[in-house]
């Protein structure tokens, strides 16, 4: 079993976040590179480029100019690796009253898979917006992430809608999830 530790990304900390960005960033492109056979290479290296550019090498831009937003990571206790992370992006609704989050980059190291991880990941998301009196949390998925269905479902998320067609040769796509905070 591994001992881990899940802690907030230091944004205060500009000496650890430069150690942390490959990291982040071999994290991240790791878990999606499973799924370039699946979806369609081009796609993935695109959505990989995209957030690489937006929001992975931006943190604190996307997570910490909102007190109702904020990213965490998960570090292997003994080794001090990155093992996981997991965003929750407050989302600004017009003419809304809701206070709605996106949960963003989940993402558990393959080998670290299967030891309470993500579930402890998505139980301080789901803590952090009942603090921050979040009333409903959304997320997007690939239909062949069923793993991480399965795990959002155990924890209330539902699919809403339709699922979106990600790439029609393959027969891909996408399910919108979210959960209602009580």
């Amino acid at each position: 079993m591994c001992d881990f530790k899940i802690e907030k990304y230091p944004q205060h900390d500009t000496t650890e976040q430069e150690k942390l960005r490959s990291e982040i960033l071999n994290l991240f492109t790791d878990g999606l590179g499973m799924y370039r056979d699946i979806v369609n290479k081009q796609h993935v290296d695109n959505y990989i480029q995209k957030s690489i550019l937006g929001y992975i090498s931006n943190i604190n831009d996307t997570y910490f100019t909102n007190a109702k937003s904020c990213f965490w990571i998960v570090k292997n206790k003994e080794s001090q690796e990155l093992i996981g992370m997991v965003g929750l992006q407050y989302l600004s609704i017009q003419n809304s009253k809701e206070n709605v989050g996106e949960l963003r980059r989940m993402n558990v190291k393959e080998s670290e898979r299967k030891k309470g991880i993500a579930s402890k990941l998505l139980e301080t998301l789901i803590e952090f917006a009942k603090e921050k009196n979040y009333s409903k949390i959304k997320l997007s998925c690939w239909v062949q992430q069923l793993a991480a269905i399965n795990l959002y479902k155990k924890f209330g998320f539902k699919i809403v809608g339709e699922p979106i067609c990600v790439n029609i040769e393959k027969q891909v796509y996408d399910y919108d999830l979210e959960s209602i905070l009580q």
